[in-house]
C-alpha cells in the first residue's frame, strides 16, 4: 500500500479530509512527490549551481525542495500529519464508542 493510501484511508475515518478537501490534499500529495524528486537531485548534484556573474546561487532542484517543502508543512498542518498539528485537531467523533469510552462518557 502506498503511504498516500494510508494517510488518506485514515484521515476520512477521522473526519480530517472530506470530500470538499480533495483538491487540497492531492496538491500535498503532489508537493510529497516533487519534494522526493528535488531532493534527489540535489543529492546527486548539489544545492548550488555556479553562476557566470553571481558565483554559487542556490540550485533549481534547491529552490524547488524548499519551496515544496513549506507547501507540504502547510497543508500537512491542515490534515494533522504531524504530532503537533494532530493535537490541535477538533474533530466531532460520530462512530459508535469504544469499550472504555462508553464508561467514561
Amino acid at each position: 500500500m502506498t503511504w498516500w493510501i494510508i494517510i488518506s484511508t485514515s484521515a476520512v475515518a477521522c473526519r480530517v479530509l472530506t470530500a470538499w478537501d480533495v483538491d487540497s490534499f492531492a496538491v500535498y500529495c503532489r508537493s510529497v512527490a516533487l519534494f522526493n524528486r528535488a531532493i534527489a537531485e540535489v543529492e546527486a548534484e548539489g544545492a548550488s549551481t555556479e553562476r557566470k556573474y553571481q558565483g554559487a546561487v542556490p540550485s533549481p532542484a534547491f529552490r524547488v525542495m524548499i519551496a515544496m517543502g513549506k507547501t507540504m508543512t502547510a497543508l500537512g498542518s491542515k490534515f494533522g500529519l504531524s504530532p503537533t498539528d494532530r493535537a490541535t485537531l477538533h474533530v466531532e467523533h460520530t462512530g459508535p464508542k469504544s469499550g472504555a469510552e462508553r464508561f467514561i462518557t
